[in-house]
């Protein structure tokens, strides 16, 4: 998903005079300079909202949402949330840990210790029965699913399936984040066009 930010008609109201005084070729720069500044604010705050509401790390957040910037021939400042859904290790809190259970065939004084993960996907802390951390040979991340959250689909050792926590751009569609920053540019945008604005004529 990608949010465009753009100067409207409305944010541009009050310099009509400014930008008819410094011409086309400088007002285009204020522009841009303005909208990079309320576009990287706009970012952060969907950064923040996203880890928070999907409850995946940080790093993968600010690897996945991209930015491309407004500059004076394209007065467009792109947020875009890329990939599929993360795998579930990439969740916030993920643990291991094991119960003892009663046994299904009753044997070994009835009980028996079963493993299963805690993650924190969409900001909620989980507990999947039955889960594990799959690992390589000797104890290392090495191999395919190495080092990712699988559960077993029976009481049987197989079949296994992968655990999947959120995607960027169904979270962005979600929590309706072009809203929010609709919002955000509404509120901001024309104050940083007035600054910018102040720079350049010195007031």
């Amino acid at each position: 998903m990608t949010v465009k930010i753009t100067v409207a008609d409305r944010h541009l109201k009050e310099f009509q005079t400014a930008l008819r005084a410094i011409g086309d070729g400088a007002a285009r720069p204020v522009m841009a300079r303005a909208l990079n500044r309320v576009g990287d604010m706009a970012n952060t705050r969907v950064k923040r909202l996203l880890s928070s509401s999907m409850g995946v790390k940080n790093l993968k957040i600010h690897k996945a949402v991209v930015t491309k910037k407004a500059n004076k021939d394209s007065l467009i400042y792109e947020i875009t949330g890329t990939g599929r859904h993360f795998s579930l290790i990439d969740s916030k809190g993920v643990k291991v840990a094991s119960r003892m259970v009663p046994r299904a065939d009753g044997k070994f004084g009835g009980q028996t210790r079963a493993q299963f993960v805690t993650a924190g996907a969409w900001g909620v802390s989980e507990q999947y029965d039955g889960a594990f951390i799959a690992r390589g040979q000797a104890g290392q991340t090495k191999g395919a699913g190495a080092g990712h959250i699988f559960a077993r689909t029976s009481d049987a050792r197989h079949p296994i399936r992968k655990l999947w926590g959120p995607a960027i751009p169904r979270e962005m569609v979600r929590k309706r984040t072009e809203t929010i920053v609709e919002d955000m540019v509404d509120t901001v945008l024309t104050r940083r066009l007035e600054h910018e604005l102040g720079r350049l004529l010195k007031v």
